[in-house]
């Protein structure tokens, strides 16, 4: 697929709380401040549980409700800069990268949690790491404010996920079937 991304300093997080409860927080008061400087959050997926995880202010934010799968790329390049926390958990240590992986190829520049596939990603020099609340904010508020850095970002996350498309790891799953 081809989806243009909508290049803004929009923050957005794909997700749900029901099924990741204890993740929004690995942000703390990061995206309260950014929305207290002006800036809108929005979430793909339902609004139930994220003002209260993140301490939002509800009149700075927007909540796609439940989208389909394929619908899910469209809704995701819409989110100007993206964030994936994750909590410390053994559960969440092996969660591969896919959900960075979608927003490189959708041009969305992130900011992740430390987290072992996140780390293996970024290591691709693709995303940003945040490990404390003062870190998610001062990566956030860099590519909010800086549109020419968001762009890199985005430009880099696309390159970086080209080189995980089928076409190009085909010899990766002949290998494990031979």
């Amino acid at each position: 697929l081809d989806i243009a991304h909508e290049e803004s300093a929009v923050i957005g997080w794909g997700g749900s709380v029901a099924s990741h409860p204890d993740d929004l927080q690995q942000v703390g008061g990061a995206i309260r401040r950014l929305q207290a400087e002006g800036d809108w959050f929005a979430v793909v997926g339902p609004p139930q549980g994220v003002v209260e995880a993140l301490g939002l202010d509800p009149g700075r934010f927007g909540a796609t409700g439940t989208v389909t799968q394929l619908k899910w790329p469209y809704a995701l390049a819409k989110l100007g800069i993206g964030i994936a926390p994750l909590a410390d958990t053994r559960f969440n240590a092996s969660k591969s990268f896919l959900k960075l992986l979608e927003m490189s190829a959708l041009g969305v520049p992130w900011v992740a949690s430390p987290r072992p596939e996140y780390q293996r990603l970024h290591a691709e020099h693709v995303g940003l790491l945040a490990d404390r609340p003062k870190d998610w904010y001062r990566l956030l508020a860099t590519l909010v404010r800086d549109k020419i850095f968001r762009m890199e970002m985005s430009q880099l996350g696309r390159e970086v996920a080209a080189k995980h498309t089928y076409e190009v790891q085909a010899h990766r799953w002949a290998q494990a079937w031979t």
